[in-house]
């Protein structure tokens, strides 16, 4: 039997693929649960759920955000916290429709730069890590209602208002 033919598949599981595919598009919503002792790796086929608006990755202790994080582009609302991040992707800007992100109880040790390139955002929870600075910047985001940075050892406010 050649390659071609151990690839074909019939009309039928054609069309339960295009189903689950279909489904897939449809996911707004995710959340990853995982046990703290076991590694967890987030999957990196997840920017092929074009939809999703929501993802919920607490307490999955992540050490590293991965790139595709970023291709989800129609994410409204992102929750990282409870989790070993220092860092965000550079590619982080590109998730503009961002209004909400989550990123309290991480290791970070400053508001990461590539969040004031996230013009639609209203919403910075970043309680319970090590950040000591409020940068000028954060006046760049002009849709920002709230601000929790409490449980910080901040000992500089550089905000000119």
């Amino acid at each position: 039997m050649s390659k071609i033919d151990d690839n074909k598949i019939n009309y039928k599981s054609y069309q339960i693929i295009l189903s689950v595919i279909s489904l897939i598009n449809k996911i707004n919503n995710a959340a990853f649960f995982e046990d703290r002792y076991l590694p967890f790796k987030v999957p990196s086929d997840i920017q092929n759920i074009y939809n999703l608006t929501e993802l919920d990755l607490d307490y999955v202790y992540l050490k590293i955000l991965p790139d595709e994080i970023c291709d989800l582009v129609n994410l409204k609302i992102l929750v990282l916290a409870n989790n070993m991040l220092s860092t965000l992707p550079k590619k982080f800007y590109k998730l503009k429709q961002l209004q909400q992100l989550y990123i309290d109880i991480n290791k970070f040790q400053k508001i990461p730069e590539v969040i004031f390139r996230l013009r639609r955002l209203k919403t910075l929870y970043a309680t319970n890590n090590s950040i000591t600075l409020i940068p000028d910047e954060i006046s760049d985001l002009k849709k920002l209602e709230e601000l929790y940075l409490s449980n910080n050892p901040i000992k500089d406010v550089s905000l000119e208002i």
